[in-house]
């Protein structure tokens, strides 16, 4: 940290020595809403989804909805259009923050990333911002109301004829808003950048080289609440939701490293606890004849994940045996059983490379690209135990006697994750928007992709499990796979016309997957298509898109903890496979009916379902199919109206999202009701080189309560869960950020 603020000032002390030397020049203009849904336009980008407008953190982007379940490492990213990262453990916001460091960010569509790297869903893509021809000074620092503070600074000047440097610092500290007893941040990170760019005579291209080192921590808190039933939680005396922390006081767990065969302690929010990344970027455009353009990204990435968390796994009657650690007697009438999991330094290596040659010509824009992707991890392991802890507000840990160690922990590694080894997949994908006639337009694409996995895990687990007491097996799998997209409109009138899209994704698993004792079903194909049509209108007051969405995709599956509802002390576990479909209405609308003034607006009526759900538990057949997915809305709305006006100084904004009910269960017999996550703001740009924004972060201060409630697989009736403790994710309270930011 000290060093971070030597290198803050440094750059500091630079950018004032050269404001007072040198012309400032041309603020950039704000970023703007997209004025209309252009469906001739290339089909590469989403607009107008305020994707880094997060009511959960303010770490990185939402998740948007898909009508399928979302990925466990969030949103994926990309820089200079790779990855920033490949697949769990390392979650895409430990080595990428939003800030001045990047240059263009946006929303990639869901053909083009499933076109040019074969994954189903949205992803965001940002730039690197390069070196120009003139210095250029730009940063921000911002704050919020429960202690956030980030500071952001990026310098860039040329130094010699056609080359020109990038430097810059980001540093973020977040406490969050539930008072940690441990730590001062629930979430920090730190971001260096340091490149060179060499721009080409006669205007051929320019090629750019860059460096990023970046360290962060994320700890993600959970609420515990009382269900009240038909939806409804309530908030338990002394533990306010959102408020005050429910992770336990010390931040400190012991496990087993299943690597040394050594029992350890981490800490929670520590150096113990921190993910680190260098990345070295090799990237540029090259201008070639016929108007054909080379666009290519080297990356090299070295990157070392310990990240810890815990699950929550069980509420439990208390019993005498219930103490705390200093043998004190525990009185409250349940406790928490928690399981912690932290991998312990995992070194992960990566390369990449991505070169595509695109044309725009008269009739057509077409794009022959190749994507290839290596990753490597050594030695992942996922060391684990359990311990109890009380329910209150920063819980103190319990001991369980006959069922603890000294230490307050048991069951160490008995369900630990192992494996080693690398994942390749290389990419071979063509891409056109093709204009047939002035009123059909056709953009159209396929790729081809070869996978390769080998590597080793552990067929055994129990009490005490190392690798030194493991069975290890070998694994080799090679795949081909494929996506195929067409995305046609065709205009009826000036303005108004129809739309139609179909595309077909088959995948099989990742390294990951090879994480436990039993084999995946790595080899059986996943597969997804997606249909779409509608309606669209494309006037310049108002852009309207309505269309009828569906999608399918097969092969998910789950690690069913089972509870027998006839009798609550018999449980088993099991892994079930399913496939999920989900059909839907998705209506959206951009409209600037005056100056000034833009609004949108989404609504989405869906209907996700599983099928072929279906298992054999106490002797009883059990078929989902049919049955909601949990965790996911059937009617989402999205508004987001927007006025600037004093000669484009000021800008008032707001932003508002819907999310109906969501299955607590997988029997649909449990439930939260529907939140609003809200957000407004004012934007003030006081002259060409200053501006300050000021939100509001959850205007109607709601909980946003979701979650699967644990042990509710078989139960077919909310009644055994009323009045009892369930623990939950939640959104940001009422919060209030400002943000100050400068370029020259």
């Amino acid at each position: 940290m000290k060093r971070q603020k030597i290198y803050t000032s440094i750059l500091l002390c630079f950018c004032l020595f050269s404001v007072f030397n040198v012309s400032a020049q041309k603020a950039d203009t704000e970023k703007a809403k997209a004025d209309s849904i252009a469906t001739t336009d290339s089909k590469k980008e989403e607009k107008g989804r305020n994707v880094m407008l997060n009511a959960a953190s303010n770490s990185g982007p939402r998740e948007i909805n898909i009508g399928l379940p979302g990925l466990a490492t969030g949103m994926a990213i990309r820089e200079n259009g790779v990855p920033v990262s490949w697949t769990w453990p390392e979650m895409p916001i430990y080595c990428w923050r939003s800030g001045v460091g990047n240059g263009k960010v946006r929303l990639l569509s869901i053909a083009e990333r499933a076109l040019t790297i074969g994954q189903f869903g949205y992803a965001v893509s940002a730039d690197s911002r390069i070196g120009g021809d003139q210095l250029d000074i730009r940063g921000s620092v911002s704050g919020g109301s429960f202690g956030w503070l980030q500071t952001d600074l990026a310098v860039s000047a040329p130094i010699a004829k056609n080359w020109s440097f990038v430097a810059g610092v980001f540093s973020d500290t977040d406490p969050g808003s539930t008072k940690l007893a441990f730590a001062k941040a629930s979430n920090s990170a730190e971001v260096y950048r340091l490149g060179l760019t060499k721009r080409f005579n006669n205007n051929k291209g320019k090629i750019s080289f860059l460096y990023k080192r970046s360290k962060a921590h994320w700890l993600s808190e959970m609420a515990v609440s009382r269900f009240k039933g038909n939806g409804e939680v309530e908030e338990i005396d002394g533990l306010r939701m959102g408020r005050d922390s429910y992770t336990l006081n010390t931040g400190r767990i012991r496990l087993l490293d299943a690597k040394s065969g050594e029992y350890y302690f981490t800490n929670f929010g520590s150096h113990d606890d921190e993910n680190t990344s260098s990345a070295f970027y090799v990237f540029g455009d090259l201008n070639l004849k016929n108007n054909w353009k080379l666009d290519y990204t080297l990356n090299y990435r070295r990157s070392v994940t310990a990240t810890s968390f815990v699950a929550y796994t069980g509420v439990k009657n208390t019993t005498s045996a219930v103490t705390y650690m200093d043998g004190s007697a525990y009185e409250g009438e349940k406790y928490q059983i928690v399981l912690a999991q932290n991998d312990n330094n995992t070194p992960q290596t990566s390369f990449q490379g991505r070169f595509e040659l695109s044309k725009q010509g008269t009739n057509h824009a077409p794009r022959i690209g190749l994507m290839s992707n290596y990753y490597k991890r050594d030695k992942y392991v996922a060391n684990r135990s359990f311990f109890a802890q009380e329910i209150a507000a920063q819980p103190r840990q319990l001991l369980i006697n006959g069922q603890s160690d000294e230490y307050g922990f048991w069951g160490y590694n008995a369900i630990a994750e192992y494996n080693d080894g690398y994942e390749h997949q290389t990419t071979l994908y063509f891409i056109d928007d093709f204009k047939v006639t002035p009123n059909l337009n056709v953009s159209y694409g396929a790729n081809v992709r070869y996978q390769k996995i080998n590597g080793n895990h552990a067929t055994n687990r129990g009490l005490n499990w190392t690798l030194a007491n493991a069975d290890i097996a070998d694994f080799d799998y090679d795949f081909f796979n494929y996506t195929a997209n067409i995305d046609a409109s065709y205009n009826i009138t000036k303005y108004a016309g129809l739309t139609g899209q179909f595309l077909y994704n088959t995948e099989n698993g990742q390294l990951k997957d090879f994480s436990l004792a039993q084999l995946p079903r790595i080899d059986t194909k996943v597969k997804t298509p997606f249909f779409k049509i509608g309606v669209f209108v494309n006037h310049p007051k108002i852009s309207l898109v309505s269309a009828y969405t569906r999608v399918v995709k097969n092969n998910f599956n789950k690690n069913l903890n089972l509870t027998n509802p006839l009798d609550r002390n018999q449980t088993e576990s099991q892994k079930v496979f399913y496939d999920i479909k989900t059909s839907a209405w998705v209506n959206d609308i951009i409209a600037k009916p005056f100056k000034g003034f833009n609004v949108h607006y989404n609504l989405t009526i869906q209907n996700p379902i599983y099928d072929n759900f279906e298992f054999t538990a106490f002797g009883k057949d059990y078929d989902y199919s049919g049955n909601n997915v949990t965790q996911i809305s059937k009617v989402l709305m999205e508004i987001d109206p927007s006025y600037t006006f004093a000669k484009n100084k000021v800008t008032v904004w707001a932003s508002a999202r819907y999310f109906s009910k969501q299955y607590a269960s997988i029997t649909n017999a449990l439930f939260f009701k529907g939140w609003w996550e809200t957000f407004g703001g004012v934007n003030y740009r006081m002259n060409k080189n200053v501006a300050l924004d000021v939100k509001v972060v959850n205007l109607l201060n709601q909980r946003g309560v979701k979650n699967e409630i644990s042990g509710s697989e078989l139960d077919t009736d909310e009644s055994y869960y009323v009045g009892n403790y369930i623990v939950s994710s939640f959104i940001r309270p009422f919060t209030v950020e400002a943000s100050l930011k400068f370029n020259f």
